[in-house]
């Protein structure tokens, strides 16, 4: 009976915000035609839910719980606002696929892009609901959780700025090496993603 009860309650806080902001998204993408207004849609609309979270509880919840929220969808929104959307890159994967599976429809198959990902975030956000209803006693594992979900955000951002860091020094190159081999590169393909992985097992812990 739980489960039915959070998905109803995400569902009737989460959806309408969600695909109201993603209108806007797909809105910006018409008139700019950036794809990736999408990236950055996908980290703003948890940072959308979380608060909304927080301010119907705001009396009852941690406030370090949404400073942290803040924190992460600060430095992940930022960066791809910045470094994609503001200098008006489109994501060429997109493009793929839109190539594939709408060839001649571009922009409706955007809209389902938007869409279903408005859908999806309530799903991925549904951590956000545990730390945001909970009470403020501050127990071991919302304590632990914390220190999880700062050093993951700590770590994804320390792994981004590797990577940009790499591909500045490459396009002075004459001859670019390609694949990044250094910091954190070299252990792993996706740093940056597995501490991403980590900052949200830190939600889940802090709402537990």
């Amino acid at each position: 009976e739980h489960i039915p009860f959070i998905l109803n309650r995400m569902l009737t806080i989460s959806l309408p915000t969600t695909l109201v902001a993603s209108m806007f998204y797909y809105a910006y993408y018409i008139f700019t035609d950036v794809n990736t207004i999408i990236d950055f849609g996908w980290s703003f609309n948890h940072w959308l839910i979380g608060s909304i979270l927080y301010l119907k509880h705001i009396n009852a919840v941690n406030s370090a719980s949404w400073a942290i929220l803040t924190l992460w969808a600060g430095r992940l929104a930022g960066m791809l606002f910045e470094e994609r959307v503001a200098k008006g890159k489109s994501d060429p994967r997109y493009d793929m696929l839109a190539d594939k599976y709408a060839p001649n429809h571009h922009k409706l198959f955007f809209l389902i892009q938007f869409l279903s990902q408005a859908s999806l975030v309530v799903f991925t956000a549904i951590p956000l609901y545990y730390v945001f209803t909970s009470d403020n006693k501050f127990t071991l594992p919302h304590a632990f959780g914390m220190i999880l979900t700062l050093s993951g955000i700590t770590l994804s951002g320390i792994a981004d700025m590797q990577l940009r860091e790499f591909k500045k020094e490459q396009s002075m190159r004459v001859n670019p090496s390609g694949m990044c081999k250094i910091g954190m590169w070299s252990k792993s393909r996706h740093p940056n993603l597995f501490f991403e992985c980590v900052t949200w097992f830190g939600f889940a812990l802090m709402g537990y």
